[in-house]
């Protein structure tokens, strides 16, 4: 395990023994939740530019690809903190 690793995990251990970790979880989860709404937001605009020829389709699909790998992120992120919450 890395210093990073060992680093993070010490972190939020001492969180949870300070009783803050069941208030960062349901906060993290939030947070995800607006990443979750801005994906569907950016990629709603992008089909609207498409409709519109304001934008190559060949750069949509990269633009769309990014997007969603991004909130496919923050989807890992939220599961490592609940799995963090468990230790």
């Amino acid at each position: 395990m890395s210093d990073d690793e060992k680093y993070g995990i010490s972190r939020f251990v001492s969180c949870e023994k300070h009783h803050s970790a069941p208030i960062l979880i349901p906060k993290a989860e939030r947070m995800e939740q607006v990443v979750d709404d801005l994906e569907l937001s950016i990629v709603n605009a992008h089909i609207d530019r498409l409709m519109k020829a304001a934008c190559e389709p060949v750069g949509g699909v990269i633009f769309t690809d990014m997007a969603s790998d991004l909130e496919r992120c923050s989807d890992h992120a939220i599961n490592i903190a609940c799995a963090l919450a468990d230790l």
